[in-house]
């Protein structure tokens, strides 16, 4: 478990892991940096993005890195952690497309892709995702319609309302 959420980076971190050494890291479960750069001005730190070698954490189970200043896309190789249950990537720069990947991922039961810049359509492929309680798509630019397969879940809808122990918040900025 690595977990400096909310360090706000007053601990001396310089810099993350050399991508040689990954497999180290393999057996992690827990990776949580959130709110690490919150509040800092003249700190460097090298992540600036989603970095690829995640794919090589197939143990991972919690994903969270909120409020991190993160820009560029979600890596589709971030399916490769078929162990995560929680990707929280809220209160970012991330743009692009939401990777259709994502549905791959059978135990995913929370995901949250609040206050970003994420385009494009909600892929249907999420609706795979069985175990997926919490989906916050909001303050994004998203288009089109919520697909349908996200509801055949059960407990999403019965009697044309939401009910159930899924929590689905989608609020879009009206862009489109």
């Amino acid at each position: 478990m690595v977990n400096v959420g909310e360090n706000r980076a007053r601990n001396g971190f310089t810099d993350c892991p050399e991508s040689r050494n990954e497999r180290k890291f393999q057996s992690m479960e827990l990776l949580d940096l959130s709110r690490f750069l919150r509040g800092t001005r003249s700190f460097s730190w090298p992540l600036v993005a989603i970095p690829e070698e995640l794919m090589y954490l197939t143990n991972l189970e919690n994903l969270i890195l909120d409020f991190n200043y993160l820009t560029g896309s979600i890596p589709s190789s971030l399916s490769n952690c078929t162990n995560l249950n929680w990707i929280s990537l809220s209160n970012n720069k991330l743009d692009g497309e939401i990777p259709a990947a994502l549905g791959g991922l059978s135990n995913l039961a929370i995901l949250k892709l609040g206050n970003n810049s994420f385009s494009g359509k909600i892929p249907p492929e999420l609706g795979d995702c069985k175990s997926l309680v919490w989906l916050d798509l909001n303050t994004n630019q998203l288009c089109g319609t919520i697909p349908p397969d996200l509801f055949k879940q059960s407990g999403y809808i019965a009697d044309a309302y939401l009910t159930g122990k899924p929590y689905l918040y989608i609020k879009n900025d009206g862009s489109k």
